[in-house]
């Protein structure tokens, strides 16, 4: 198992500490923490500490207005509407993300941008399979990971569930990096039948041979570990 860490607040100087002591494998820096100036910065820092590099483009709230994440290059001219934004839109946005993560941070592996659902609907699911199929058309020399975040009615709906991961694996890409809205917002989970959906649905994707990166994950999440995360 790999651990990345998820950067957070005045969490330079710690990722370079963490990466020295060979603690973590590499960092999963954050639009909403840094610059794109700092961001850039530490990207070569880590680096140069043999660390991995992952960006997550947070394209969770695709209407959101946090200046920080609308200062980065790939949001420049997006006009997004849930009804004008179509394969083409997603494509080019797509494309733009994916050539910041690759010409400017230098990755080690490109994560798509997706938005949240807690529904599964088939706008999101339009989405999802245009950049997948973006991605894969455009960045063929970096591994690919679908962004896959969702919350506690899509993983406790269990036909919702099995139908999202089937399509998922049809998906264009090496990997997936999902991130999971627990219920009640609770830092531990005590839902067993949550627990055992989460651990399911993440081993059909180990098992069809795609890497799973949890993201924002927490110590319960080392359970996960079990099925290959």
């Amino acid at each position: 198992m790999k651990l990345f860490l998820q950067q957070g607040w005045g969490m330079l100087a710690l990722d370079a500490e963490l990466l020295e002591r060979r603690i973590a494998s590499g960092v999963v820096l954050s639009p909403r923490i840094s610059t794109p100036e700092q961001l850039e910065r530490h990207s070569s820092e880590i680096r140069n500490l043999g660390g991995s590099v992952l960006f997550d483009p947070q394209f969770y709230v695709p209407r959101t207005e946090h200046a920080r994440i609308l200062q980065f290059p790939y949001w420049d001219g997006l006009s997004f509407d849930s009804d004008t934004f179509d394969d083409h839109s997603a494509a080019d946005f797509c494309q733009r993300v994916i050539d910041y993560q690759r010409d400017v941070l230098d990755v080690d592996g490109v994560i798509l941008p997706g938005a949240y659902t807690n529904a599964g609907d088939e706008r999101w699911r339009i989405w999802q399979a245009s950049f997948a199929e973006a991605g894969a058309e455009h960045c063929t020399d970096k591994p690919l990971y679908s962004t896959i975040a969702i919350g506690p009615d899509v993983v406790r709906n269990r036909h919702l569930m099995d139908s999202l991961i089937d399509e998922a694996l049809n998906y264009p890409v090496g990997g997936f990096y999902v991130l999971l809205r627990p219920p009640n917002d609770s830092f531990l989970v005590a839902d067993e039948d949550y627990l055992y959906a989460v651990l399911d649905g993440l081993l059909s994707l180990r098992e069809a041979g795609k890497e799973v990166i949890l993201g924002y994950a927490n110590q319960q999440a080392l359970l996960l570990a079990a099925v290959g995360v």
